[in-house]
């Protein structure tokens, strides 16, 4: 299990700028409400000051873009990328050269990055992927490596037609000198529930 580097503030600052956004805005509302009735000039002059201190805090947030946010917009598009139809090109370039596969039990499978978009594209193909959802509920960050846990309910066409399926990954990324965020080991840890069989992908 990684350790989250992302600290408080950068969290705050940047990822979920909200709360201090809301916080900013209601302390002004408040201030400039105080200054108004107790005819306090210093409140009324500070009140727009933190207005513009939330309104750039937003656009700060905007701006920058930290490595959870990256690890976890680039885990969305690897399972919109893993639906029909499957792009084997893109799918690829997400992932390290020498990626590899974790057993639910944490145990190393030999499995390499082109077997690995190889065995994803005939999943695709093999279980008629028609569409899915995903929900990322866990995002570590640690220096050059990250982590992301995640959920996809997927719906099955063709002879599996109307079956619902949920399936658990976490994915492990690690930073590439030029800065780009890249799958080091992929890990399926569940499936409705249960303990994925080996041989359903590879």
């Amino acid at each position: 299990m990684l350790v989250a580097a992302s600290s408080f503030w950068q969290s705050a600052l940047f990822e979920s700028p909200w709360m201090l956004t809301v916080t900013l805005v209601a302390a002004a509302v408040v201030l400039f409400w105080h200054g108004v009735r107790r005819d306090d000039r210093r409140a009324r002059r500070v009140a727009p000051i933190m207005l513009l201190l939330a309104m750039g805090l937003w656009l700060m947030s905007w701006e920058v873009t930290t490595p959870a946010e990256t690890v976890t917009d680039q885990t969305r598009q690897l399972v919109n990328l893993a639906s029909s139809p499957y792009d084997a090109s893109k799918v690829a370039a997400l992932f390290d050269a020498e990626a590899g596969v974790l057993a639910a039990d944490g145990g190393l499978v030999e499995v390499t990055r082109e077997p690995i978009v190889d065995a994803l594209g005939r999943a695709v193909k093999t279980y008629h992927v028609e569409r899915h959802w995903v929900t990322v509920h866990e995002v570590e960050v640690d220096g050059p490596r990250a982590a992301t846990r995640f959920v996809v309910r997927t719906w099955l066409g063709g002879e599996y037609g109307g079956r619902p399926v949920r399936t658990e990954w976490q994915l492990i990324w690690k930073r590439t000198l030029d800065d780009q965020w890249r799958i080091h080991s992929v890990q399926w840890l569940e499936l409705n529930g249960q303990d994925p069989p080996r041989g359903i992908i590879w």
